[in-house]
């Protein structure tokens, strides 16, 4: 298992974690309520889930968005 902190603005927005199976989910932190990390992923209290990650990488190689189907 994979486990990395998820910032927006330099603020800890949630976790992403890749499970042993290839499962990813991301969790918002109970306190966030600032931007969300992606159009597609809203903030709210329910997980996201999927099997696929995708994102949007910055010049120096981090990444800048994620991307949930």
């Amino acid at each position: 298992m994979r486990r990395c902190k998820v910032f927006v603005h330099d603020i800890e927005a949630g976790t992403l974690v890749e499970s042993d199976n290839g499962i990813y989910t991301f969790t918002y932190r109970d306190e966030y309520s600032g931007d969300p990390v992606s159009l597609s992923m809203p903030v709210r209290e329910e997980l996201y889930q999927s099997d696929f990650l995708s994102g949007l990488w910055n010049r120096d190689g981090r990444k800048r968005a994620l991307l949930f189907p």
